[in-house]
This record gives structure tokens, C-alpha cells and sequence, in this order.
């Protein structure tokens, strides 16, 4: 189950970070800014995260 909600999460921070974050920095950083900037998602990102860091 909860690869299944991972490739949507990543399609997503994959197309904002494809706006020109992710140019500027690496996939894992732009992970660790993704958490930082949504200090309210984090919560719920942060099973999400957990898993992708696995």
C-alpha cells in the first residue's frame, strides 16, 4: 500500500522541482526543501518521506 502512494508524491515534487528547483539542487535535497517549505504537509508527508527514504 504505501508504495502505491509513492509514485504520485513523487510525480508531484518531481514537477515542481522541474520548474527549476530541482535544477538547482539534487533529488535528495529537494526532498529534505519539499519538508521544510511545507511545515504543515510534513506531518502527512512525513510517512511519505520515510518510506521514499527506505
Amino acid at each position: 500500500a504505501p508504495v502505491a502512494v509513492e509514485p504520485p508524491t513523487v510525480q508531484e515534487i518531481r514537477k515542481r522541482g522541474h520548474e527549476g528547483i530541482d535544477a538547482n539542487a539534487p533529488p535528495n535535497s529537494l526532498r529534505r526543501d519539499h519538508a521544510d517549505l511545507q511545515p504543515s504537509g510534513s506531518s502527512r508527508g512525513g510517512k511519505s518521506l520515510a518510506a521514499m527514504q527506505l
